[in-house]
């Protein structure tokens, strides 16, 4: 039944444009029952479908001499085959510690790129991947568990540039039936099997459990449901790109959009649009998923002149009163007040005025009793633990890297832009927000979170009060009013 499998997979490839005569493929084998039913079915393909044929296998490192293994036995695979075969040796676990990434996350970063570089010193113009149906099932799961927008949840494509997939439609269980009557060897991943990696627990647990209680053919419907939402990304991909064509503007690493030709179009068509903006500055952008389509939405209908998105990969996008800018965040940091102008010590007690934050910080002392209740109880007034701290008390701006911890939190640490950003600080505000440190770290973000440092206890003896006030006057209550 199973020795008319390639003829199948050659239907596939004849419909979807996999291949064409005169292709140089690259088949990228670890070992597995997939890569090794890719290279042999591809082995039998390549003269009726004309393309030229080589492999590539990289060792991964990870399991010790089962990973040498692995790397013998393509040698010996391919070589029956009489395939070139290119290998190389990985330390992805290494590259993982200094990327500070996942071990899978860092694999597929690593083996693509190997298989870049062969692909280009060898001249061949395709790699073909063993990715099966259940592989773009266990993607697709994984992807929805992320909260991937459309894009993720359509899983994989049999044609993604030079990257192609002729198996894709295929069970892994009806490519072992191949290898078996094939009598073709294959080797075996432990780490496949290990329950640490998310992808392992989809495998092995989510979509079994899925199949017995709810669907038998789970596989098969998100199978189909992927390919239809892929027509539905496409769909707006393609629209989006044509929006972006007339409102659109691209002028080195910044992105404009016109607003109010924007706001007349649905509003999944105008995040499609700003998403197309970002792709535009940084490639195919794999990590936008439906909670940042979400706010790019909303940055466009419904926040406030000045808020400002954060998005993947170093990118951002802020709304002015007529456009909608993306930029890369990093090079766009607001320089701020002059360092030597932008720090004071406090009096305590008295009035401190901070003229590049145009108000003042008044502090005051009092006699020890339980106001931890209190410590929150408003963003211009915050209480410390006088006695615990390291003096002198200073009022300085903002620094490019600042990080705190906020009040509550027990552990790690909080950038103090990420911070701004949840308050909706425009970014023009965020220099004149004065940040009141001491000798240990940040103790306050004026008007928007009080640090750990200092907390009063019910053991405090003595309490300092700071609290702020538009330039020398007493606090406007109003929050509408205020700037910081």
């Amino acid at each position: 039944m199973h020795q008319r499998l390639p003829g199948k997979i050659e239907k596939a490839i004849r419909q979807e444009n996999i291949f064409l005569p005169g292709d140089r493929v690259l088949a990228a084998v670890s070992g597995g029952p997939d890569s090794c039913a890719l290279l042999h079915i591809l082995f039998e393909l390549k003269d009726a479908c004309g393309f030229e044929l080589e492999a590539a296998h990289l060792n991964h490192g990870l399991r010790g001499h089962e990973s040498d293994d692995d790397e013998r036995f393509t040698e010996e695979f391919a070589g029956k085959l009489n395939i070139h075969l290119a290998t190389e040796k990985a330390d992805i676990a290494r590259t993982a510690s200094e990327r500070q990434i996942s071990i899978e996350e860092a694999a597929r970063c690593v083996r693509y790129s190997f298989l870049e570089r062969v692909s280009a010193e060898r001249k061949l113009n395709k790699i073909a991947l063993g990715h099966t149906l259940d592989d773009q099932v266990e993607t697709v799961l994984h992807n929805f568990l992320r909260g991937a927008a459309l894009r993720g949840l359509s899983g994989m494509l049999p044609v993604q540039g030079k990257f192609v997939r002729p198996l894709l439609g295929e069970r892994r269980e009806t490519l072992l039936d191949y290898l078996r009557e094939k009598g073709i060897p294959w080797r075996i991943d432990s780490s496949n099997l290990d329950p640490h990696f998310t992808r392992n627990r989809i495998r092995h647990k989510l979509i079994p459990f899925l199949e017995k209680e709810f669907n038998p053919g789970l596989r098969e419907t998100l199978s189909r449901n992927s390919k239809v939402l892929g027509e539905i990304d496409g769909y707006l991909s393609a629209e989006a790109e044509k929006l972006f064509s007339t409102v659109g503007k691209h002028e080195g690493n910044r992105i404009t959009l016109d607003l109010r030709s924007l706001l007349q179009y649905d509003r999944a068509l105008v995040a499609y649009s700003i998403a197309h903006g970002l792709c535009r500055l940084k490639g195919d952008l794999q990590e936008i998923s439906s909670k940042h389509l979400a706010s790019l939405s909303r940055l466009a209908f419904e926040l406030p002149t000045g808020s400002l998105v954060v998005l993947p990969q170093g990118l951002a996008a802020q709304k002015t009163s007529d456009l909608i800018e993306i930029f890369f965040d990093d090079g766009r940091r607001e320089e701020g007040p002059r360092e030597e102008k932008a720090e004071k010590e406090l009096t305590i007690p008295g009035t401190t005025e901070i003229r590049w934050a145009h108000l003042s910080l008044v502090a005051n002392l009092a006699n020890g009793r339980d106001l931890s209740s209190q410590e929150t109880r408003g963003e211009t007034c915050a209480f410390f633990d006088f006695d615990s701290l390291e003096l002198p008390i200073l009022a300085r701006a903002r620094r490019s890297g600042d990080r705190f911890q906020p009040f509550g939190m027990e552990t790690g640490t909080k950038k103090v832009k990420e911070a701004m950003i949840e308050k909706k600080i425009p970014r023009s505000e965020r220099k004149k927000v004065p940040i009141v440190c001491d000798k240990r770290g940040i103790l306050w973000v004026v008007g928007v979170a009080r640090g750990n440092l200092s907390r009063v206890e019910p053991g405090t003896k003595r309490i300092l009060t700071i609290e702020a006030a538009e330039g020398r006057g007493t606090v406007d209550s109003n929050p509408e009013k205020r700037t910081f």
